[in-house]
């Protein structure tokens, strides 16, 4: 009789689809990559604030106050210093704030110039 309740005490949590506590939960809303993503600034298109955002992987993107960055991620705000998002009802934290990163001439920033416009410079 004892038997079969260990077997049932053993199998119980895997019936009831527990998770391992070993292992770490999916971040399904990505909000760990938050801090990867960096404002660099934003441009006026047409009288709406378009903001410049690198990727974690290096990718340069525009993006616009309604427009999605991720599943979960909608960009709400962009002005001069700042860029928030609004991240899903199931997500923690529910926003997220980004500061506006580098400056005209930051050195660390990765050259965006086309070889002419390089050749022109050098002989300037």
């Amino acid at each position: 009789m004892a038997d079969w309740r260990w077997l049932l005490f053993l199998t119980l949590p895997g019936l009831l689809g527990m998770r391992d506590p070993f292992v770490a939960p999916e971040d399904t809303c990505r909000a760990g990559e938050l801090p990867l993503w960096h404002y660099r600034g934003w441009v006026d298109a047409e009288g709406q604030p378009v903001g410049i955002m690198l990727s974690p992987s290096g990718k340069w993107l525009r993006v616009k106050e309604g427009q999605r960055l991720a599943a979960h991620w909608t960009v709400s705000t962009i002005a001069a210093g700042t860029m928030d998002i609004t991240l899903s009802a199931e997500c923690e934290p529910s926003h997220w704030r980004w500061l506006k990163e580098g400056t005209t001439d930051d050195p660390q920033e990765p050259a965006a110039v086309d070889a002419a416009d390089n050749h022109s410079r050098s002989e300037g």
